[in-house]
């Protein structure tokens, strides 16, 4: 995709990852998103990979709304791991815990060819949460919807050239 807006975000794989005095920076929430993610982290994100998620935010809030669907939503943590993997501390307080979770394997979607595959990787996950979708085909094609606020071009054909699972 020639001229996309994601192109102006460029990915280094290895550039450091956003900090501020010491701390980690973590994606910005849009207004409407605010108390209903939290994010975790084992790896930080890069200063690309910010900007990435955070465009994507952006649209998820807008289609959320389009969607009626702000005064419906439940919290999400969102963890970023270098593997996929991520330990729980043990749970001395009660019987149980519940936690709704997004999972995002740094290392493989660092392995991605381009900006937008980034992007569609991080709306995707949201999309199952927020829209409460397990279906692989509605969730990508909800992804599509949102992507295209940002993106136009990304269409169907396009992702379905990377040949992800789409059942």
């Amino acid at each position: 995709l020639s001229g996309s807006i994601f192109e102006t975000v460029p990915l280094k794989l290895k550039s450091p990852p956003a900090k501020t005095k010491n701390k980690t920076i973590v994606p910005n929430l849009p207004n409407e998103l605010v108390g209903k993610i939290t994010f975790i982290g084992s790896t930080p994100l890069t200063t690309e990979e910010l900007q990435i998620f955070d465009l994507c935010l952006i649209d998820i809030a807008i289609i959320l709304r389009k969607d009626n669907l702000l005064d419906k939503l439940y919290d999400l943590n969102v963890i970023f791991s270098v593997d996929g993997s991520f330990g729980f501390i043990p749970i001395t307080d009660s019987q149980g815990k519940y936690a709704r979770m997004a999972i995002y394997n740094m290392e493989r979607i660092r392995k991605l060819r381009n900006a937008e595959q980034v992007a569609f990787i991080f709306t995707e996950e949201l999309v199952h949460h927020f829209w409460n979708l397990e279906d692989e085909t509605e969730t990508k094609l909800k992804v599509i919807e949102i992507l295209q606020l940002t993106e136009p071009r990304i269409t169907k054909e396009y992702v379905e050239s990377w040949e992800l699972n789409w059942t």
